[in-house]
């Protein structure tokens, strides 16, 4: 960049490359396959550094947390796992799921947000790797019902408005160390029982 000449040519997955995301430095390029591998790239040059396997299935989607320190993948075969940067080392698989379509990771490095093919958006707890379950649960329709009644919301930042919902009830964990529940099926008539510890 900025000429757009092409550079190089990366090989090594043998299906369609569905992902790719490089760390913050810029030192690695990650990318992922319908091969179910995910592969470790050296830039500038491009030599390929590790192969991370372990999946059935494709691995749809990667982010990386913000330090560079932990990369998390989804895969067709439902599940999550986590990878330390730069080594690729396994750190945890979290199974159980549906297709996992989308993960994204919080600039605080403390949470990871997971889509899904059954419906759900589920936030996790990146934080010293105590994830074994997800912290909250939407489905697209309580998404859908969050984002018309938030319009007006006062977080002025340019993102759906259901992950401004999300982003606050992030905040409000971050702040007060609390655990939210929402306790009603009707998200229209909705109450979060919040417990405050100490």
């Amino acid at each position: 960049m900025p000429d757009g000449n092409h550079l190089k040519t990366l090989e090594g997955h043998s299906d369609l490359v569905s992902s790719l995301s490089i760390t913050p430095d810029g030192r690695i390029l990650i990318s992922s396959g319908h091969d179910g591998t995910i592969r470790l790239w050296s830039l500038p040059d491009g030599n390929l550094l590790k192969t991370l396997q372990g999946y059935t299935d494709s691995v749809t989607t990667l982010a990386i947390s913000s330090d560079g320190c932990t990369l998390v993948s989804g895969s067709g075969d439902g599940t999550i796992c986590l990878w330390s940067l730069p080594n690729g080392i396994h750190l945890k698989t979290l199974s159980g799921y549906n297709f996992i379509n989308s993960v994204v990771t919080s600039p605080n490095e403390k949470f990871f947000v997971s889509a899904s093919y059954d419906g759900m958006t589920r936030l996790w707890d990146l934080s010293g790797m105590n994830t074994n379950t997800a912290i909250s649960r939407f489905t697209t329709q309580d998404i859908a019902t969050i984002e018309s009644q938030i319009k007006e919301s006062t977080i002025k930042e340019d993102i759906p408005n259901a992950l401004k919902f999300t982003l606050a009830l992030i905040r409000l964990r971050q702040q007060f160390d609390i655990d939210i529940e929402d306790v009603s099926s009707n998200v229209q008539f909705s109450e979060f029982d919040i417990e405050i510890d100490g």
